[in-house]
């Protein structure tokens, strides 16, 4: 059966093309020719990912603040890590038109379960910013 088959599908290709009924190539041949690429827009997303930098709730911050009031202020810390539950981080990464990257890191260290120690070196360009 399937020898059968192989062999109209091979032989129907050479009987049609004996048959007088085959269209006429046309005389212009240059629209066949030219082949027709599509314009294809390609649009990437803008990736946005981690905590985002509030400088009304980062000037709310202050020492001596539980956990609970910081989670208030600021929400809950990007990572948590179980080896260092007193070191709270919150990072931020964002890819806009696959070229300007902005990256910034704020790290907040408790003691007693009391802010005890602002790292604002990652994101001191950002204070700088909202400050002019």
């Amino acid at each position: 059966m399937i020898k059968r088959l192989t062999l109209i599908v091979f032989i129907l290709p050479v009987l049609s093309s004996c048959t007088p009924s085959m269209p006429k190539m046309p005389s212009d041949f240059s629209n066949i020719l030219t082949p027709y690429w599509p314009i294809i827009n390609t649009q990437k997303n803008n990736v946005i990912q981690g905590f985002v930098f509030d400088a009304n709730a980062f000037e709310q911050l202050q020492l001596g603040m539980d956990k609970k009031t910081v989670i208030d202020i600021i929400g809950s810390p990007s990572i948590n890590n179980s080896f260092y539950e007193d070191q709270w981080n919150y990072i931020h990464h964002s890819t806009i038109d696959e070229e300007k990257i902005i990256h910034y890191r704020l790290t907040l260290v408790f003691e007693n379960n009391l802010l005890s120690f602002i790292d604002e070196s990652g994101i001191s360009s950002l204070i700088k910013k909202t400050k002019e």
